[in-house]
């Protein structure tokens, strides 16, 4: 073995699995739990296996392509430094395990959110646009429209949790073993778009993030060693963000930018960095909001999970777990609603993700109470604290993506 392929293997093998895609892993989790119900053997063989996958992957696998070169850091970086919440904006603690006596707020999604026992394929029966999208049995994608009615897609490749809305609805985007798989819904019709030349994918699930961009022509693709923008025009645009196996908070904006909550030294922290095309035009310190996941940019200000470790209580409510909304410029935090996470089940293991804004003072989340096998999407009205419920369903059937612009009536 050469040394650069020596160094290459022993950098993967020590890297830290301290951000896993959560989300998905905590959707997997209640899968198998739900499949134990069901009567399905052998889950515990079953996560053994995904376990010895990722270490095989990281050891094994084909290597990854080398990364683009990194767009040089500018001189001229603000310094900002995020300060201590404060107490002002500290809101009461929210009561996640009673997410279900929350008042229902009206949306155009049913209370109680079932995997259809059946549903006309997209192919054959092409709708408008779908406001949300399920993981079902089978590897089957299935679709539902505002007005209720559902349709099926059957997944191209192993990874159907990243089936991805655009920002209208009107377009979905799923991983294949050949390229990314786009189907336009009003007219019901597919298009691959080839894997990049310099991907070397072997398979469709070593894709990490896949995001839209607000034009709803261009999808960012993030692999395990490097992103692209992929063109519906076959356009392909190689990016320097950094990226790893395992996860990738990168998140494109109205403005077109990209907004990245990057890993700080030793990875306790996040700094926000904004770039645009490939240049990094600014990097803010999220100091004192500390580590930042699963979020949403609503136009100045981005909304995020906050969590600081979750296995001790501390004083402050400030200083708990929960979620934040915080200037994208200033790093100032609007709002921050404390929650009890004392096992880090929705902070570091991805039972609490931030799916967009409803508004400009709503904030959309989707949360999977410890314990529970029922998933929830709430609506927090961070200026004056009001928490409402829009809908919510049993964990398998296994919400991959939501769009909030198709849910108020």
């Amino acid at each position: 073995m050469r040394t650069d392929d020596l160094h290459d293997v022993l950098e993967r093998a020590a890297a830290p699995l301290e951000r896993p895609d959560l989300a998905r892993t905590a959707l997997a989790g209640a899968h198998r739990v739900r499949v134990r119900r069901r009567g399905l053997a052998a889950v515990g063989a079953t996560v053994a296996l995904v376990s010895a996958v990722v270490v095989g992957t990281s050891l094994a696998g084909p290597r990854a392509v080398e990364r683009p070169s990194p767009a040089p850091a500018p001189t001229d970086l603000p310094t900002t430094l995020a300060e201590a919440i404060p107490d002002e904006v500290v809101e009461p603690v929210w009561d996640v395990a009673g997410v279900g006596r929350l008042p229902l707020r009206e949306s155009t999604l049913p209370e109680t959110v079932e995997q259809p026992a059946a549903a006309p394929s997209l192919a054959d029966a092409p709708v408008p646009a779908a406001a949300l999208s399920l993981w079902g049995e089978g590897d089957t994608t299935y679709l539902l429209t505002p007005d209720g009615e559902w349709r099926s897609v059957a997944h191209p490749g192993p990874e159907p949790a990243l089936a991805t809305l655009s920002d209208d609805g009107t377009r979905l985007a799923m991983p294949g073993p050949a390229g990314l798989e786009v189907w336009d819904l009003p007219t019901g019709t597919p298009t691959t778009l080839p894997w990049p030349d310099d991907a070397r994918l072997p398979v469709a699930d070593l894709v990490v993030t896949l995001r839209w961009a607000a034009d709803g022509e261009h999808v960012l693709v993030v692999g395990p060693r490097s992103s692209w923008w992929l063109g519906l025009d076959g356009s392909v645009e190689s990016l320097p963000f950094p990226t790893n196996r395992y996860s990738a908070d990168l998140y494109p904006t109205e403005d077109g930018r990209v907004v990245e909550l990057a890993a700080t030294l030793g990875g306790a922290g996040r700094a926000v960095v904004e770039w645009e095309g490939g240049r990094r035009v600014s990097a803010l310190d999220a100091g004192f909001l500390a580590s930042l996941d699963r979020a949403a940019v609503g136009g100045e200000l981005i909304a995020a999970a906050r969590g600081v470790g979750g296995y001790y209580t501390p004083r402050e409510r400030s200083d708990w777990d929960g979620l934040v909304v915080f200037g994208r410029q200033d790093m100032r935090a609007r709002a921050f609603l404390p929650i009890r996470d004392a096992n880090a089940a929705y902070s570091d293991n991805g039972r609490l993700t931030v799916h967009g804004f409803l508004d400009e003072e709503t904030v959309l989340a989707w949360v999977l109470p410890e314990g529970s096998e029922d998933w929830s999407l709430v609506a927090w009205h961070f200026s004056d604290g009001e928490m409402t419920r829009l809908a919510g369903g049993d964990a398998y059937a296994r919400l991959t993506d939501v769009v909030p612009s198709l849910l108020e009536r």
